[in-house]
């Protein structure tokens, strides 16, 4: 069995290769970064002194091996060990090919990641572990539910202490790596965060991790904002050397990329009942690179932050939505540490109004809908699904009584997932109702295709388009309390008929159609 990486980083071998120990096999005579072309051949000499060079190796190696030495001239500007560090980082990784097992390298040679982020059935989860299923080993019962949600990807939040040094009260990284293959063999990648300085010093620790990770089939390690752009390039070059299965993301070039306004938006046009700032932040986003995504959630672990970029009564509009989200109506619970805080936790449903209104239920549903539809990466807080109600057992916690964030951050909901299947209860309908959602976006092609604004004339009514072909779907979501009908103008030019995705039924669409309040309708429609 291959030694597996260590708590404080990566296996004995690794970090001695990358202190070099191993002094018969340093660049003595060349130490100092020169250009990438006069360097190359150093590089190799390094990895090739370690171990067979691996001819897909090789391939990536032609291919990011610019990218990565121009990295490490930035680090390394003002030492001159670089071209010393940048051969033994290229070692590490082409010995680190070698002992890949035996399905990540055969998926290597194939070069496919492990789930298209951009795909029409990529679809993202996310949860506290300990939380979610008490510990590491726990996930392993959860396996085959998630897959048959249609979870692609999993985020893992506060799996680390420091560096890759598992929380103990979630076992060890060798359980995280068990728990991560046994998610990996049903098509789903795990994501972790991982933390990043911008210390010369600690940059070969960083390596040691992120290698380690990906080492193991870890999909993304998530970096968020940490680090500077020097590292976070040199890692991913690094990565991209080793596999196409593991990639780096970070908040400044993704591929996966927040958009902090996106639930403000739609949770305001959920209380007003009118899409039209949300339809207007969705016209003007920019397009974006090849490859990369944006993340998009109904909710996730922290407060919603009622963000409007470029609003001179942004405050007024944030004040005038911590009230609505507060009131006795609303689940929705204060976070204010300052008298101008605004922040608002709770969970989905609580915020929905699904303690108190009838019509929570579909305010629920209509509000995962849109983010299935977005066009973005869409991301499940697992409980959500069927419907979890803030949790006030943090109340008894006196570490955790002061922070209403824990409300949504519940423990898993037994009772709620006991009663996912029957659909005489809130539960089950609200588990039907999104998985119908997320198997008829997974089922249809269309939703890998860029997305636009349909203009219906209707205030209340979000109109998105998927694909710009003769087949397309029409995505229409009614954010108001009162049916609209939608004319004719959004079907000029397609058949009468169109096929509903959702309900599996052919519909007239010739003189136009009318949507119920809070209501979706997903339309395949084709040209005359």
């Amino acid at each position: 069995m291959r030694p597996i990486a260590t708590e404080g980083g990566t296996s004995a071998g690794t970090l001695a290769l990358l202190a070099g120990a191993r002094t018969g096999h340093k660049l003595e005579s060349m130490t100092t970064l020169r250009t990438a072309d006069e360097d190359r051949a150093p590089a190799l000499a390094a990895a090739a002194a370690e171990g067979p060079l691996d001819e897909g190796f090789l391939s990536r190696f032609d291919e990011h091996f610019a990218e990565l030495h121009a990295r490490f001239c930035e680090i390394y500007a003002d030492s001159h060990d670089g071209l010393h560090e940048l051969g033994q980082a290229v070692a590490l990784a082409s010995t680190t090919t070698n002992t890949r097992l035996i399905d990540l390298r055969l998926r290597d040679a194939e070069r496919l990641p492990v789930a298209p982020l951009t795909s029409h059935r990529a679809l993202g989860a996310a949860c506290y572990v300990d939380r979610f299923a008490g510990n590491l080993d726990g996930l392993h019962d959860h396996v085959d539910a998630l897959r048959a949600l249609g979870v692609t990807h999993l985020h893992l939040l506060d799996v680390f202490e420091s560096g890759v040094r598992v929380h103990r009260r979630l076992g060890s990284l060798e359980r995280l790596f068990s728990a991560a293959g046994a998610l990996h063999v049903t098509g789903i990648a795990v994501i972790v965060d991982y933390a990043l300085t911008d210390d010369t010093a600690a940059f070969g620790r960083h390596i040691a991790d992120v290698v380690s990770l990906a080492d193991e089939g870890i999909g993304i390690v998530n970096v968020g904002r940490t680090g500077s752009p020097s590292v976070r390039g040199a890692l991913r070059a690094l990565l991209a050397m080793i596999t196409a299965q593991t990639v780096l993301s970070d908040d400044a070039s993704g591929p996966l990329l927040a958009d902090p306004s996106q639930q403000a938006l739609l949770w305001e046009a959920l209380a007003t009942g009118e899409a039209t700032a949300l339809r207007a932040a969705l016209a003007g986003r920019a397009p974006l690179a090849e490859g990369t995504t944006r993340v998009a959630a109904v909710r996730d672990q922290d407060p919603i932050a009622w963000t409007f970029p470029g609003d001179a009564d942004e405050a007024g509009r944030a004040h005038a939505l911590h009230a609505h989200y507060t009131a006795e109506a609303r689940g929705g619970l204060s976070v204010a540490a300052a008298p101008d805080d605004t922040r608002v936790a709770g969970t989905a449903a609580s915020l929905a109004g699904l303690d108190d209104d009838p019509r929570g239920e579909d305010r629920l549903v209509l509000a995962h809908a849109i983010v299935l539809a977005s066009g973005d990466l869409p991301v499940l807080w697992l409980g959500d699904e069927v419907a979890q109600l803030n949790d006030d057992t943090y109340l008894d916690d006196p570490l955790r009584r002061g922070d209403p964030r824990w409300a949504h951050r519940g423990q898993r909901p037994r009772d709620r997932y006991a009663r996912q299947h029957d659909a005489g209860t809130v539960p089950g309908r609200v588990s039907r109702r999104l998985r119908a959602l997320i198997a008829a976006r997974a089922e249809s092609p269309e939703f890998a295709e860029p997305v636009s604004v349909v203009d219906t004339g209707r205030g209340a009514v979000l109109g998105l388009a998927r694909g710009a072909g003769a087949s397309r779907v029409l995505l229409f979501a009614n954010l108001g309390d009162a049916p609209v009908t939608i004319g004719r103008e959004p079907f000029a030019g397609v058949a009468p008929l169109a096929r509903d995705l959702v309900r599996r039924r052919d519909v007239r669409v010739s003189g136009g159609i009318d949507l119920p309040p809070l209501a979706v309708a997903w339309l395949r429609v084709t040209d005359r």
